[in-house]
């Protein structure tokens, strides 16, 4: 009697600790996935965070070429987007442009007016891949036009492969350049 009563003894403290050991690994694993969640979050807000600090460029010179339909157009098939995702390329502004607060001219004369220029991307069933690639080789290649706002909402057109998540997504590229000195007239 007294053996059985000592290998029930063993049995239960078998049980007792391997289930203890399966519930602390299977916490030791959530925090794991908890603390990498964690690193990605950070990694986010780190890139958030670089490319709010970024600062736009100025071009120094005429106007840029207004080539940008065709600009857009190289990236979209430079990362193998087919160009109907663009539904439209509209003006947002174009004139006059303060100097940025971060870069006061200090009482130094220009020679010539500073201007910019904003121009709105229509797309249409983009995926986020896309979008990102797009905008990924977009930084990497046009230096002057820069994204300076974003909106994506879901896309109501069906998709081919339902899956597939699509988006509606209006990116605002822009350009300040420095607009050469006008002679003055002698009246």
């Amino acid at each position: 009697m007294n053996r059985i009563k000592a290998i029930s003894f063993v049995g239960a403290l078998a049980i007792i600790c391997i289930s203890s050991w399966l519930w602390c690994h299977a916490q030791s694993q959530r925090l794991e996935d908890r603390l990498a969640s964690v690193r990605e979050v950070a990694g986010n807000a780190e890139q958030v965070m670089s490319l709010r600090g970024r600062e736009q460029r100025a071009s120094l010179g005429e106007r840029p070429k207004q080539d940008l339909i065709a600009r857009v157009n190289a990236t979209l098939t430079a990362v193998g987007i087919p160009r109907n995702v663009v539904s439209g390329v509209t003006t947002e502004a174009d004139g006059s442009a303060p100097l940025p607060a971060s870069r006061p001219s200090g009482g130094v004369s220009l020679p010539g007016e500073v201007r910019g220029q904003a121009m709105r991307v229509a797309f249409k069933g983009i995926q986020p891949g896309q979008l990102g690639a797009f905008l990924e080789r977009w930084r990497e290649t046009q230096a002057l036009w820069t994204p300076t706002s974003i909106e994506i909402s879901r896309s109501s057109a069906k998709s081919p492969a339902p899956e597939v998540e699509r988006f509606d997504a209006s990116i605002v590229l822009s350009v300040i350049y420095l607009s050469p000195a006008q002679p003055a007239t002698r009246g």
